[in-house]
């Protein structure tokens, strides 16, 4: 399994996370079977990305820790939100 997550740079597991997943300028990807982290940038900033995960078949998760290591401890331990249109983030006023 792997998970995606905003990020404002690259720095692997100790990256800080982005409030905002379309808008984030990199994607650390975690895999968990391989116990790898892997950064690309993102590409595509500002397109609907909820959406488009969620339409892909795509999960996505409301996270509040603010390094990438703390996110995929709480992803291990099942403690992160699912975000959907009617509860995902509207403006910067939610955080």
């Amino acid at each position: 399994m792997r998970i995606c997550i905003p990020t404002t740079d690259n720095e692997k597991q100790l990256s800080h996370v982005c409030d905002h997943f379309g808008s984030a300028p990199y994607f650390t990807i975690y895999d968990f079977e391989a116990d790898v982290y892997e950064t690309v940038n993102n590409t595509g900033q500002d397109q609907g990305a909820l959406q488009k995960l969620n339409d892909g078949g795509i999960k996505v998760l409301r996270a509040n820790q603010s390094t990438v290591k703390d996110i995929v401890d709480g992803f291990a331990e099942n403690k992160l939100e699912e975000i959907d249109p009617e509860n995902a983030c509207r403006n910067h006023s939610c955080h």
